[in-house]
C-alpha cells in the first residue's frame, strides 16, 4: 500500500527551484518492491506555482514492520522539458449546418423560427442538412480548430518503472478517462474527459541510459451541456471530444418532395480510454 503525505517541503531560490513530495509505503517487506511502488505513483514532473520541477531522486527510509518513508526530490532544469504546440485548423466534411439562416424561394424568403416551423415555405426544409441532391446530402468542406502538441522530456532510464515503455505502447491511441491537467512554465492545461488523445511517443536511449522521450497529443473539443446542439428536432446533444457523431435520417414528404429528415443522433466511442496519470507527466 502507498499513499502521498500532505506537501511539506518547497524550496525556492534564484539559482534553483526544488520541491519534495512525501510518500509512505506500508505492508511491504523489501526495498525493491517499495521503490517500484513509489516510481509507479510519483509523477516525473512536480509543478508548484506554475514552475515545473523534474524528478531527481527517491530516498527510502525503513522504520520496521514493512513501513517506509519515501521522499521524492524534484529540481528545476529547463533543458529537460520542452513543449511544442501546433494550433491551427483542419478540414472536414460538414453534412449538417449549425443553423439555417435563411431560405429564399420564388415569391419570398423566411428566416429564424419560420424556417423550423415551415411557415410560408413552399419548398422543403432539410433541418440543417447541406446540399441535398435528390438522393443524399453533398455537404461542404469546412475548417475546424485543431490543436496538437508534444512534450519532450530528457531523463535517466533508472528513475522509471520497469514496465514504463510497455505502458506507453498500451496507451497509444487512447483518450483520457478523466479530466487531465498538465502545468508547465505558468501555463495550466486542463483537458476534460475524452478530449485528449495520446498518439504515442518517440523514444531515444543512449549507451549511458539517458532517455529522450517525446509524447504526442491531439485535442478535440467536446460538446457540453452549456453548448449542446440540436439537429432537426433531436437534442440537446452532448458528446466527448473524440467520440464520433452521426445522424440517422428517414424519408419524409415535404410538399411534392421526398427528403431525409433526422430522426436520431448516435454518439459512438471509437477510441479506448486510459488513465493519463500513468504517463507520469503530472
Amino acid at each position: 500500500m502507498i499513499f502521498e503525505k500532505p506537501r511539506q517541503t518547497a524550496v525556492i531560490s534564484f539559482s534553483n527551484v526544488s520541491s519534495v513530495r512525501e510518500y509512505a509505503v506500508t505492508e511491504c517487506a523489501d526495498r525493491d518492491t517499495a521503490e517500484l511502488l513509489v516510481r509507479t505513483r510519483a509523477p516525473l514532473l512536480d509543478t508548484v506555482n506554475g514552475v515545473a520541477r523534474f524528478m531527481e531522486s527517491i530516498e527510502l527510509k525503513e522504520f520496521g514492520g514493512g513501513c517506509w518513508d519515501a521522499p521524492v526530490k524534484y529540481a528545476k532544469n529547463p533543458n529537460r522539458v520542452e513543449m511544442n504546440f501546433d494550433i491551427g485548423s483542419g478540414s472536414t466534411k460538414a453534412l449538417q449546418s449549425k443553423e439555417t439562416m435563411a431560405v429564399y424561394f420564388e415569391g419570398g424568403m423566411v428566416t429564424g423560427e419560420e424556417i423550423s416551423e415551415g411557415i410560408g415555405v413552399d419548398i422543403p426544409i432539410f433541418d440543417g442538412g447541406i446540399g441535398w441532391n435528390g438522393t443524399t446530402f453533398d455537404g461542404v468542406d469546412v475548417q475546424i480548430p485543431k490543436m496538437e502538441f508534444t512534450i519532450n522530456i530528457k531523463l535517466q532510464m533508472s528513475i522509471l518503472p520497469a514496465s514504463y515503455l510497455i505502458t506507453l505502447f498500451a496507451m497509444a491511441q487512447t483518450v483520457n478517462d478523466d479530466q487531465w491537467e498538465f502545468a508547465w512554465q505558468g501555463q495550466s492545461l486542463i483537458f476534460p474527459k475524452g478530449s485528449l488523445r495520446y498518439l504515442g511517443s518517440r523514444i531515444k536511449i543512449d549507451s549511458d541510459n539517458n532517455l529522450d522521450v517525446t509524447y504526442s497529443f491531439i485535442y478535440s473539443k467536446g460538446i457540453t451541456e452549456s453548448d449542446a446542439i440540436t439537429i432537426g428536432g433531436v437534442g440537446p446533444i452532448e458528446k466527448e471530444g473524440h467520440d464520433y457523431l452521426w445522424v440517422l435520417r428517414e424519408k419524409a414528404t415535404a410538399g411534392s418532395y421526398v427528403v431525409k429528415s433526422p430522426v436520431g443522433v448516435y454518439i459512438e466511442r471509437v477510441y479506448d480510454p486510459s488513465n493519463f496519470n500513468n504517463l507520469l507527466l503530472g
